[in-house]
Order: structure tokens, then sequence, then C-alpha cells
């Protein structure tokens, strides 16, 4: 297979595992990731569908990590967003189910957790441009020389603040997503090897 097209497969796969887990954390009803919260309450302060903000938010992002960078915006990671956000709609007009028992709400939550972690791995190790929010990640690495995991776990809590601030689904499984997103990406990325060998990490 060429291996553009393995990258691309990659890549895409990787988005689409991220948009799952988004839908399956906001449909397990006991707090979402701290973006997804911010997302969730955009959508109910502002309108519009929690997949449009995940665009707009990544909008706003791309311009902040070109300030802080001193770089040329790069529009090109809109591309991600551009797929997670109609991705993340669709999963959650597929999934329909709200568990009310909480053991069913934190076995849910689990699934998203993991298949957001999971699928940030994935699409990571394609060497193509990441989401505007996995960017920040690098750009938080590289002004502080913290680890990806560590950076991935501070960008997190810089958006609870924001997600709190708009009344946004923040509860037990936005701390459990907050503080174990990092490290189950860092033990995704050494246990799922699919980069291909000319691909290298975007950073």
């Amino acid at each position: 297979m060429n291996i553009l097209v393995k990258r691309l497969i990659i890549y895409v796969s990787g988005l689409v595992l991220v948009a799952l887990g988004i839908a399956l954390a906001i449909r397990a009803g006991i707090g979402t990731g701290a973006w997804d919260a911010l997302n969730v309450g955009l959508e109910k302060n502002v309108g519009l569908t929690v997949g449009s903000w995940v665009i707009l938010v990544g909008v706003i992002m791309v311009l902040i990590n070109a300030l802080w960078m001193w770089t040329k915006p790069e529009f090109s990671s809109l591309i991600a967003v551009l797929i997670i956000g109609p991705f993340a709609d669709a999963w959650l007009w597929l999934i329909s189910v709200e568990p009310r028992h909480f053991l069913a709400q934190l076995l849910l939550f689990l699934a998203g957790l993991c298949s957001t972690a999971l699928g940030l791995a994935v699409y990571l190790q394609a060497g193509l441009t990441p989401t505007p929010l996995d960017r920040f990640m690098y750009v938080i690495s590289a002004k502080t020389g913290l680890s990806l995991g560590a950076s991935k776990t501070l960008a997190e809590c810089l958006a609870l603040v924001l997600a709190w601030s708009l009344d946004g689904p923040i509860g037990l499984g936005t701390l459990l997503l907050t503080f174990l997103v990092g490290p189950l990406l860092q033990f995704f990325m050494s246990v799922v090897p699919l980069r291909p060998d000319d691909a290298k990490p975007s950073r």
C-alpha cells in the first residue's frame, strides 16, 4: 500500500475514534473532557452543535498557537477538526443511549476515554498535521519542557476553567479524563506502533 495512503487512513481512523470518544463521554452523563465540556457549554449558551464548536474553537486555537510561537497560523490543522466535528455530531446522533445507573454511566465513559486516547495515539502516528488542540499540547511542551502527557494534562486544566465558566457538563468524568488522558496517550503511543517508517509526529 502506498505510504501516503496508509498515513491518511491512519490519520482519519484516529480522528474518527476521537470523535467517538467525545460522543460516548457526553452520553455517559457524568462529565466530559474539559474541551468537550467547553463545547457543550457553548452549545447550551450560544447555540450551534457540539461539532460546530469543535471547529470554531479549533480556529481560535490555531490563532493562539501562532501568536504564542510567533509563527504563521497553521490552518492546515483545521483539516482535523473538520473531520472530528461532523463525526462527533454523527456519533451523538447514532448513540442515543443515556444510561441512568452510575455503573453503566462509568463504563460508557471509560469506553469513551479509551477511544479518545487511542484515537489520539493512532492519528498522531500518521505524522500529519495534529489538531489545533494537540498542537497546543506540543506548544506547551516546547515552551515548558514538559512531556507530552504532562502538557496534555495542563491544556486540559486550562480548558476546564473555561468550561466551568460556561456551566459545561463538569463532573467525575471530567476529572478522570483531565488527569488520565495524558498517561493513556503515552501508553497507547508505546503499544500501538502504527506510524509509517517515513512519518514523524508533527511538532
